[in-house]
């Protein structure tokens, strides 16, 4: 106990000193875009719209403002950022509006958030699973010390920590409140759960399957009546969230000036983007293969339905392979919140072009639940651990170390979604529980 207890010290005060110094060396290149909108817009007299269409503009209005700072963080960022890169949404800049003006401030503010999201969303990920009460805090406190997906979204200030926590939380409460249309208040708890996806996906879309798979979750969980009236609530709750952001921006035609501005990125611009961090499987593929991203896409998608597919026709009893025995095996397998969000998370980096280091943030999650949840597979905590460790960027430091595979190095990370499927497969393979009845 003693030692546990030491253990626990050390690694507290390893994990706080590498924050602090993390703190102090980074400029938070892509926080400083979240914070700088909102705020160049207010500095520019209530004068500018669209950012994605007045860019010079805001850039202009921000450059001017940096140069006469005596803030070395803002500079610092600014000299990085001279020109913008407005790839988030417009909800995404509208919520930053209320942080303060002191750039090093706001900063702070926003990366201890990131920090104590990741360490409760780590132990609320563990508390979640019987007989995972203990070592809950040290693991959290070693990603903060090692883990390179999270010192990177710590260094640059994205929010992929905290979509983390807002996964494990809106999965934690899909598990635990809504288990079926005869629970107490199921409408109250699906407009909730259902309004949550919703804002974090106009938030930042890369949640959009996780989106639609626990939105399948909730219908198969709370049948038909309430899934609709919930969906209902939710597509007012998205009206009222896209139309935020227009009125702040005095545009109603910014949500398509994103879109125009998002889908720009063609496959030899993000190629182009691999040796900044952008470690997308099929952007590595489709320059190691010189086909285009759209080709390679297609075809892991069609790798990750047909496994899919061959996962479910697994768990029907034999001579029974038909589509229904598949439908009813994909009930089943959707009913688990868990392995839905998991699945979701897996696919999406799988299949996305962009995908840069911190983005690995998110694979802790499927990651962590092969790990600890129930599972039937026996080699599952192997794979969960194996993909950490690419994650990580241990394996491929060591082959650096050991062969000098610099090359190594991006692919370790865009592989990393291999092992997780694999446990995803053998979840959904054995899977026995009933199915619920729409």
């Amino acid at each position: 106990m003693k030692t546990t207890i030491l253990v626990a010290v050390l690694l507290a005060f390893s994990a706080l000193t590498v924050s602090v110094g993390n703190f102090r060396e980074s400029a938070g290149v892509d926080f400083y875009q979240y914070w700088a909108v909102p705020k160049a817009q207010k500095w520019g007299g209530g004068k500018l719209k669209s950012p994605y269409v007045e860019q010079a503009q805001y850039a202009g209005v921000l450059n001017a403002y940096a140069d006469g700072s005596s803030d070395s963080r803002l500079k610092k960022a600014n000299r990085f950022r001279r020109e913008l890169d407005l790839n988030q949404t417009p909800l995404c800049y509208a919520i930053f509006t209320f942080l303060p003006a002191n750039y090093s401030l706001a900063f702070g503010i926003f990366q201890a958030a990131q920090i104590i999201l990741l360490l409760a969303a780590t132990v609320l990920l563990g508390l979640a699973f019987p007989g995972n009460r203990t070592g809950l805090l040290p693991l959290a406190l070693l990603l903060l010390i090692f883990y390179q997906p999270l010192l990177s979204d710590l260094r640059v200030g994205n929010l992929n920590s905290i979509q983390f926590f807002a996964l494990v939380l809106v999965t934690f409460f899909a598990d635990r409140v809504l288990a079926g249309p005869s629970g107490r208040n199921p409408l109250g708890y699906g407009i909730i759960f259902m309004g949550a996806m919703v804002f974090l996906t106009l938030l930042k879309p890369n949640l959009a399957l996780v989106t639609l798979l626990l939105a399948a979750t909730l219908w198969i969980r709370q049948g038909t009546a309430v899934f609709g009236r919930a969906a209902m609530a939710a597509a007012c709750l998205a009206v009222i969230l896209l139309a935020l952001p227009c009125l702040q921006f005095h545009s109603w035609q910014v949500w398509l000036d994103w879109y125009r501005y998002a889908r720009g990125l063609e496959t030899g611009k993000l190629i182009s983007l691999i040796p900044q961090g952008n470690y997308a499987s099929v952007i590595l593929a489709a320059k190691s293969l010189g086909i285009g991203a759209s080709g390679v896409t297609a075809l892991l998608a069609a790798a990750l339905v047909g496994s899919g597919g061959w996962a479910l026709r697994l768990t029907a009893p034999p001579g029974r392979k038909g589509l229904p025995e598949l439908g009813r095996a994909a009930v089943r397998s959707l009913r688990d919140p868990y392995l839905s969000a998991a699945t979701g998370v897996t696919a999406t980096l799988a299949l996305a072009p962009l995908v840069w280091l911190h983005y690995y943030v998110l694979s802790l999650f499927p990651a962590l639940w092969l790990l600890w949840g129930r599972q039937h597979w026996g080699l599952a905590g192997v794979a969960a651990g194996f993909s950490i460790l690419l994650t990580s960027g241990a394996v491929s430091n060591l082959l650096v170390a050991l062969f000098g595979w610099w090359t190594w190095l991006p692919y370790g990370y865009a592989l990393s979604w291999m092992p997780l499927w694999a446990g995803l497969l053998a979840a959904i393979a054995f899977n026995q529980e009933p199915p619920m009845m729409l």
